[in-house]
């Protein structure tokens, strides 16, 4: 097949038979194949590289964690590392929380009634990477205290 194209029209020869389109709805659709397999071509392949299907991806870990009498915690030394293993035999080069994605410190403090969005990201020696996502949430489980001493004393 041979396409040549100008300003108001298409010319497509199949084998030695030309067709003249001048619709030029009908040029952009007869075109569109052609330009999506040249753009998807262009495409870094990086993209189609990142699927979870060449990973296997475990946080055991709570999902619920304990403000302490400070009313605040965090993720670091509270929580266990994901599990991350490779479903292709590949060698996992970089298992490791995504401060960018997640947008805290891993070290950061949280307070009562907040919700971390973990992003963990994950790759292999094989060129495959994938961003993992999950939960945990803060609570205030601890009974409140008071001090009332010198309340009394005033009455």
């Amino acid at each position: 097949m041979k396409i040549q194209l100008n300003q108001t029209e298409v010319r497509c020869t199949y084998e030695t038979q030309p067709v003249r389109m001048t619709n030029r709805l009908r040029n952009i659709l007869r075109a569109l194949p052609f330009c999506v397999g040249l753009c998807l071509s262009f495409l870094p392949t990086e993209w189609l590289k990142a699927q979870p299907a060449f990973f296997n991806f475990s946080y055991n870990g709570p999902t619920t964690l304990s403000v302490g009498p400070n009313c605040s915690s965090m993720l670091q030394g509270n929580v266990p590392d994901p599990v991350v293993s490779s479903t292709v035999g590949a060698t996992i080069t970089m298992s490791m929380f995504d401060e960018t994605a997640s947008t805290f410190n891993y070290a950061d403090l949280f307070t009562s009634g907040t919700t971390a969005h973990v992003y963990w990201f994950v790759k292999d020696d094989a060129g495959h990477s994938h961003t993992y996502e999950y939960f945990i949430n803060f609570v205030d489980n601890s009974p409140p205290t008071f001090n009332l001493a010198g309340v009394f004393d005033t009455l």
